[in-house]
């Protein structure tokens, strides 16, 4: 694969990853607060998880060999097509992995009766809330 074939595959990986990142980033804060208790805590594993989401789609397009036949034929439109196919492949990985992380306290909350019955209201929070550092 050629330098500028590279740099396009990466530049793709990092504006879909980006992206992710700035729908999740407020959501994952606030959820992130409640579970973990501290802010200090919360911005470690948004941080965590800002790190995942990048650096996932970047090496699945990055592992050597997998676009290389593709990018050897020359044309854009292929090597575009799965770049996006790995990256995104990439992303829904990572948040697989983070669903799981975060999934996991939840499920444990509502077995041992922490999470309050549908029925009551849920205290507000704030979602436009922003985190340390943006």
């Amino acid at each position: 694969m050629t330098l500028p074939q590279l740099l396009m595959v990466w530049s793709v990986a990092l504006v879909l990853a980006l992206a992710a990142v700035a729908v999740l980033s407020r959501a994952l804060w606030v959820l992130l607060v409640d579970i973990c208790g501290t802010r200090q805590r919360a911005q470690f594993w948004t941080l965590y998880a800002t790190v995942l989401m990048v650096a996932t789609p970047l090496l699945t397009v990055s592992i050597p060999g997998r676009l290389d036949e593709v990018a050897a034929r020359g044309a854009l439109a292929p090597l575009l097509q799965r770049t996006l196919f790995f990256s995104l492949g990439g992303t829904i990985g990572a948040l697989v992995i983070m669903g799981l992380a975060v999934w996991r306290p939840i499920a444990r909350s509502i077995a041992a009766g922490a999470v309050p019955d549908s029925a009551d209201p849920a205290p507000r929070v704030d979602v436009l809330e922003r985190h340390p550092g943006t």
